[in-house]
């Protein structure tokens, strides 16, 4: 039986389900157009169709928590062979715990989209608001920035 549905079989099980987490994940370093699709596709099926299933098991008293951890001391960035003092500094970092804690805090009464620690959510706030032609010029890689 594949993984998805030894879970998906758990979850119809327990008829007092009061927390799923889906902490299932990888990323792919690398322009779009230039990637494997076959590890593109093995993406989708594991962040989007495998979160659809199981939130479908799970029944309509589902409340869906977005959290947004940014750069996490994790096995994450570890596996991509990133070297974290390139990525971010040091203040940007937050452990497992500190999102692990703000999540928690935020169900049952706070908001549905969770950014754990204040440079996140002060980034997000400047990054929101930029217009559009400036934030696709600043998310591009350097070698294909328009001048």
């Amino acid at each position: 039986m594949p993984a998805g549905s030894r879970v998906a079989a758990c979850i119809a099980a327990e008829p007092d389900l009061a927390l799923l987490v889906n902490n299932a994940g990888f990323g792919h370093c690398g322009l779009f157009w230039e990637s494997d699709l076959a590890v593109l596709e093995a993406m989708h099926r594991l962040h989007v169709l495998a979160i659809l299933g199981l939130t479908h098991q799970a029944g309509s008293a589902v409340t869906v928590q977005a959290v947004c951890p940014g750069y996490t001391h994790s096995e994450f960035h570890d596996l991509l062979g990133d070297d974290r003092r390139r990525l971010a500094p040091a203040f940007l970092w937050t452990t497992a715990a500190e999102v692990v804690d703000a999540s928690l805090h935020a169900v049952g009464s706070g908001p549905l989209l969770v950014i754990p620690v204040w440079p996140h959510r002060w980034l997000i706030a400047v990054l929101t608001r930029l217009p559009f032609g400036l934030k696709l010029w600043l998310e591009a890689p350097r070698g294909h920035r328009p001048i």
